[in-house]
C-alpha cells in the first residue's frame, strides 16, 4: 500500500459517515484501494458495482462484501483474477 493508499485509508476510516456512504467518493477511492471496501457503509458493501470496483483493485477486498455478493460468479471471478 502506497502512501496515497494510507492518506485515502486513514481519510475513510477516521471520518464521519456520510462519506463512508457517498458512493461517488467511494467509488473513485476503490480504484485506489480495494481494501478501502471494509471502512465503506454496508449498503455499498452490498452494492454490486462498488464491490466489483473493489475487488479489481484488491481481489481480497470480497471479504468485506456482504455476504449475497460473495457468492456472485462475476465478483469472485474477478477477485480470483486480481490475485492471480
Amino acid at each position: 500500500m502506497g502512501a496515497r493508499s494510507l492518506g485515502l485509508s486513514s481519510l475513510i476510516q477516521h471520518t464521519d459517515k456520510s462519506l463512508k456512504a457517498d458512493r461517488d467518493f467511494l467509488l473513485k477511492a476503490l480504484k485506489e484501494d480495494g481494501q478501502l471496501l471494509k471502512h465503506a457503509a454496508k449498503t455499498l458493501q452490498a452494492d454490486r458495482e462498488v464491490v466489483l470496483v473493489a475487488v479489481k483493485a484488491f481481489g481480497r477486498a470480497l471479504q468485506y462484501a456482504a455476504e449475497p455478493l460473495q457468492a456472485d460468479r462475476v465478483i469472485v471471478l474477478a477477485a480470483v483474477k486480481r490475485e492471480c
